[in-house]
């Protein structure tokens, strides 16, 4: 499905969405055969929030763990320490947790998180 244009793949994906409402948008691309990166784009240009879609892309106990201690004020250095692996591969998970957040600061996944109930308030 790769070849469809923009409003085309509109189309399949609100007919995709209807019989798939749980669908992630990881699930999505790999129907229409795009990236996850490329089906958020689209929704958001035909003016759909994809929040909700994410909900399927869980954070893993580990990334938990380091998200509870970024809740703690931990720096990336302190939180590589308690963890016992380097500070690149701290960011490199907080990266990726603020993609499954949607976020893009610590305060902001510290708070999703905790509004998602991952976290004690």
């Amino acid at each position: 499905m790769v070849y469809l244009k923009n409003k085309g793949r509109e189309t399949v994906i609100q007919q995709y969405l209807a019989s798939h409402p749980d669908a992630s948008l990881t699930e999505i691309g790999k129907f229409l055969g795009i990236s996850r990166q490329r089906v958020h784009v689209l929704l958001r240009g035909m003016g759909l929030k994809t929040n909700g879609f994410k909900r399927w892309e869980k954070l893993t106990p580990h990334q938990l763990d380091i998200l509870s201690l970024v809740a703690k004020g931990y720096t990336d250095r302190q939180i590589a320490e308690v963890m016992g692996c380097s500070g690149q591969a701290i960011r490199g998970q907080l990266q990726v947790i603020y993609a499954k957040l949607d976020v893009h600061k610590r305060k902001d996944a510290v708070q999703s998180a905790t509004e998602r109930g991952l976290l004690p308030r």
